[in-house]
């Protein structure tokens, strides 16, 4: 996409300021359009080597309004040159979907490019403008953040299914198709639901995120129609991660795009590929040891380090594609875990996490993870702190940490479905690795026990299965069911894989649990410190390594660290009623 830069001379025609000179703000390059006597040729190197571009400054609100609304003053696209077609659509297909046509400044007649409309929310904010000769790209306004093409048209039209296409004329062209391959019949509509993506195959990530919830409100199913081509087949992987329940659909033989088969007179075969043969990617579920065997081969990999020596030596480590649950009783810390595993993926490896903390606001997840970094308690109101230090750490986490919404929505923030789509989005849009679900048992409040242990079974299996789907590493929190030796989780009791709260879900689809155990009650007379704890591996399906590691509270630093301490954690007297 280019951004317009400036007007200078033009040597080939001899025109003072007819080369209008843009960035291609993807390549940082270059190029020129002249809009004098060479007739919009394009110019792929306006300034020549050795020449000097201007700095590209950025403009203000005022003047991107004044742009864009200079742009809407400009008379409706209705073809070119008193033409019936234009890229093999009838010119009045048009009509609907706001096009400008803008023509030369020179001489106020020759169109020189498309305008296509982008709003956000429904405000109108940029125009992505098409040349009529050479196929260049330039945005006036704000494009980059805006909503997909055409998504005000398809969100009044509505309907059962929203259509996605690559490009502007593509969506115009599908859209076209349909109208007319319908026409007389009973399913014929004189305007079907059809939206383009901001910036090709690489935005539909973004795209999809953006207009989720919307989407879902108005449609029942989204089809996409992509490219033939190796991006459009990646934007399509990365949208069924994404979105699992998307559709693709084919194109004609020999078509490479919607508006490709308008202009071969293949407009019925598009429309009866869009409208009645719109699928799901097939699942290729057969495997041969040669499509394995490099895997196969490579030598097992201990993976990224746990905050913990001995955990890292008993699991072998943080693995991707794998998803972890921890048990716990209520209040013993096992949020502190958390933040002391993000904060070390985030400083030591350098990893984005996401972090869904159900059970705390996020400034206090940012002073939590703070901490941790730089060995000081920021959420404990007796800490001293220097506020620029804490600032300057948690500006560090700018591109690190990103959180789920703590104020907002509560039944958004507590709606599993919404949360696994954020993590989509997150995994996919902003590359975070890890994963923190504190605590999972915590969406399941309302629910009876018979519910909840359904609702456990569901998405214990597809938290596991997205985590490999994603290549990430999850870890949830879960609460335990009431142990029955007598003595409370609350008092350091064993943790045991069948009293995770759901447990036979959690204990059949995570490869790996653990649990945190510390003594709320130590009484220090006896010797009991209510800072020790222990984290366990109760299971371990990959490697089979179970044990436990001892670890203490700092409360001057904050810090879970690992330490041998002497004993053990139930106070001896709780041990005699046993």
């Amino acid at each position: 996409m280019g951004t317009c830069v400036e007007k200078i001379a033009c040597e080939t025609c001899g025109g003072s300021d007819c080369l209008q000179t843009f960035m291609d703000t993807e390549t940082d390059r270059y190029y020129g359009i002249c809009f004098g006597g060479c007739g919009q040729k394009f110019y792929p190197d306006p300034y020549g080597k050795g020449g000097n571009p201007p700095e590209v400054t950025v403009k203000t609100p005022e003047e991107v309004l004044e742009e864009v609304r200079s742009i809407q003053k400009c008379a409706k696209f209705v073809g070119v040159d008193n033409k019936p077609d234009f890229r093999g659509i009838n010119v009045k297909a048009f009509a609907s979907w706001g096009l400008r046509l803008l023509v030369s400044e020179y001489d106020g007649i020759t169109p020189y490019a498309v305008g296509f409309p982008y709003t956000n929310e429904g405000k109108l904010t940029g125009w992505k403008c098409v040349t009529l000769k050479k196929k260049a790209f330039f945005a006036v306004g704000n494009t980059r953040d805006a909503d997909m093409f055409g998504w005000e048209r398809a969100n009044k039209i509505g309907g059962k299914r929203l259509y996605i296409t690559e490009g502007e004329y593509d969506a115009i062209a599908l859209d076209y198709a349909l109208v007319m391959a319908n026409k007389g019949s009973k399913y014929g509509k004189g305007k079907y639901p059809v939206v383009s993506l901001t910036s090709g195959g690489g935005s539909i990530v973004k795209n999809l995120n953006k207009l989720r919830k919307r989407i879902t409100e108005r449609f029942d199913e989204v089809v996409l129609v992509l490219d033939n081509d190796e991006v459009g087949k990646e934007a399509e992987k990365e949208a069924q991660k994404a979105w699992p329940d998307i559709l693709v659909v084919n194109k004609p033989n020999g078509c490479k795009d919607a508006n490709d088969a308008v202009k071969k007179g293949m407009l019925r075969e598009m429309a009866q590929l869009a409208q009645w043969e719109a699928h799901k990617l097939p699942i290729q579920g057969v495997i041969r040891v040669a499509d394995v065997m490099s895997l196969a081969m490579a030598p097992p990999e201990i993976g990224l380090s746990y905050p913990f020596e001995g955990l890292t030596e008993m699991t072998y480590g943080q693995r991707f594609g794998e998803a972890v649950c921890l048990g716990a009783g209520v209040g013993v810390g096992k949020t502190v875990t958390a933040h002391q595993f993000a904060a070390h993926n985030m400083n030591v490896h350098k990893q984005p996490c996401f972090m869904v903390l159900l059970e705390e606001q996020n400034p206090y997840t940012v002073k939590n993870i703070c901490a941790k970094i730089d060995s000081i308690p920021y959420a404990n109101p007796h800490c001293q702190f220097d506020g620029d230090r804490l600032m300057a750490t948690a500006e560090s986490l700018q591109d690190k940490l990103f959180m789920w919404e703590s104020e907002g929505d509560q039944y958004l923030r507590f709606d599993m479905d919404e949360i696994i789509a954020a993590i989509r989005f997150n995994a996919l849009e902003y590359g975070c690795k890890f994963v923190y679900l504190d605590n999972f048992t915590r969406l399941v409040d309302h629910l009876t026990a018979r519910d909840a242990n359904e609702f456990i079974n569901k998405y214990a299996s597809e938290i596991e299965g997205l985590a490999t789907q994603l290549d990430i590493h999850i870890m949830c929190y879960s609460h335990l069911n009431a142990s029955k030796e007598g003595v409370s989780h609350e008092q350091g009791a064993e943790v045991y894989a069948s009293q995770f709260t759901g447990s036979r879900g959690i204990m059949r689809s995570f490869p790996m649990l653990m649990s945190f155990r510390r003594n709320k009650h130590a009484d220090e007379s006896q010797g009991k410190d209510k800072n020790n704890s222990i984290v366990g591996v109760i299971k371990n399906r990959k490697f089979g390594n179970e044990g436990e590691i001892k670890t203490i509270y700092q409360p001057n630093t904050g810090q879970l660290v690992e330490y041998d301490w002497e004993g053990d954690l139930i106070n001896e007297d709780i041990k005699k009623k046993r």
